[in-house]
């Protein structure tokens, strides 16, 4: 285990970037700190890595079990539902879960190309791998509320929508400047 520290607190997202392109090993597994969802969870997930470049933890999926306030699960649908709108994140049902498994190689090179720094780093994760046509499974995972978010409704749900809007405008760039090369 290595510990790795960054100059100065510029968000989640790069803080989990620095950590996965300081990985070197074939999976790489993204895990909060505050382990709502149990590192048990793991072979859950390991059972799908073959068939997919990155595997999800969803606390919407089918044989999920989740325990979390009413305000939580409401706050989880209603930024989900935002995401539909923006044309982001289609068909999958969670994608703020902190517990991510990805393969090596393919987890470098899209964090290599992520931007996102705070809490909306998962969403480009999610739309650069279906831009690359890598395969995302969603896996339904035991989930508890542990209390120890640092995640604040009111302080980061409006920072994450921004992110999400940049998103998609960098997607449709990149979608153009494909079209256009060819």
């Amino acid at each position: 285990m290595r510990l790795l520290r960054q100059p100065a607190n510029r968000g989640k997202g790069a803080a989990v970037r620095a950590g996965v392109l300081a990985s070197r090993h074939d999976l790489v597994l993204v895990c909060d700190a505050d382990l709502s969802t149990p590192i048990a969870e793991l072979d859950r997930l390991a059972t799908w890595i073959e068939d997919s470049a990155i595997v999800i933890a969803s606390r919407q999926a089918p044989g999920a079990r989740v325990a979390r306030s009413w305000l939580r699960r409401l706050a989880s649908q209603l930024f989900n539902a935002a995401l539909r709108v923006l044309g982001l994140c289609r068909g999958i049902r969670d994608t703020q879960c902190g517990f991510k498994l990805l393969r090596g190689a393919e987890a470098r090179s899209l964090f290599g190309q992520m931007e996102v720094d705070g809490f909306a780093f998962d969403i480009e994760l999610l739309e650069l791998a279906r831009y690359r046509g890598l395969g995302v499974r969603e896996v339904g995972v035991t989930w508890l509320d542990t209390g120890e978010s640092s995640v604040s409704l009111v302080h980061h749900a409006p920072g994450m929508l921004r992110d999400a809007m940049a998103l998609r405008r960098r997607l449709r760039g990149l979608r153009r400047r494909d079209r256009a090369a060819r």
